[in-house]
């Protein structure tokens, strides 16, 4: 990542540079792949959630798929070793890293910067810790979920990247944003 502030009311985003992603889908009420899941250690969580661990983190990304959220250069790695875990059941396995770009807002105020481009609620009551939404940023596809109480990371497909980070650059560079959460 590139620099940061420790001062929790400045605003700041970065990009993830060492950022993997991993698509898995599968039918996950089966039995059989629930046994897989354990021998893994990965966990499906549940619908709008995200699950931290510390190598390996999982997303919701529907019934039958979930994100799995690793460093950059072990996700190769970590695709063989599901996808011979998962020989013989049907499912997909698949590095989307490259399709895919992720930053790191921080500050006290980044609920009132990303409330001015998506339409989803992010007071405390509806979003917090362990949340994960899919939802929009000016119009683009993107997923949100919290790294703690100053800090929120959004990815978005590569081939918005370069839009999402003008956004944000924008975004954080007001100062004059209202308090409202």
């Amino acid at each position: 990542m590139s620099k940061s502030r420790t001062d929790k009311a400045a605003m700041n985003f970065q990009e993830m540079s060492d950022y993997g992603l991993i698509s898995l889908k599968a039918d996950f009420k089966n039995e059989q792949v629930k046994k897989v899941l354990r021998v893994l250690s990965l966990r499906f969580p549940e619908k709008g959630k995200i699950l931290f661990g510390s190598d390996l983190s999982t997303a919701w990304m529907a019934p039958d798929e979930m994100a799995v959220i690793a460093r950059y250069k072990s996700a190769h790695n970590e695709i063989k070793k599901i996808k011979r875990s998962f020989k013989g059941i049907p499912s997909l396995c698949a590095n989307m890293s490259d399709s895919r770009r992720s930053f790191v807002i921080t500050g006290a105020r980044w609920r009132e910067i990303l409330a001015t481009g998506t339409p989803i609620d992010l007071s405390l009551d509806t979003f917090s810790l362990g949340d994960f939404r899919r939802t929009r940023i000016g119009g683009l596809a993107v997923a949100i979920w919290m790294i703690n109480d100053f800090a929120v990371q959004v990815m978005c497909m590569t081939s918005v990247g370069d839009f999402l980070e003008n956004w944000l650059r924008n975004a954080v560079a007001h100062d004059d944003i209202q308090k409202y959460f």
